[in-house]
């Protein structure tokens, strides 16, 4: 620390005020983390309806088939 007391308690403020910071990016970061894992839990929740929906799809598909089938027959 420096001799000055007005260098130590601007020393001092400046250390509060980044400690303050790192404290701020720590919360950013957890913030961040949990957005992360709220995305991947959507992505695959998205997988699973895409699939959902290409069985689906699928499924329409061989019926109109045989619906067409049938009409032709």
């Amino acid at each position: 620390m420096p001799e000055d007391p007005i260098a130590r308690e601007g020393a001092a403020q400046l250390n509060d005020k980044l400690s303050e910071v790192i404290a701020d990016l720590r919360v950013i970061k957890g913030d961040v983390l949990a957005i992360r894992l709220g995305q991947a839990a959507t992505d695959q929740k998205l997988d699973t309806f895409i699939a959902e929906q290409r069985k689906t799809n699928e499924t329409l598909v061989s019926l109109l088939s045989e619906l067409v089938g049938k009409r032709t027959a």
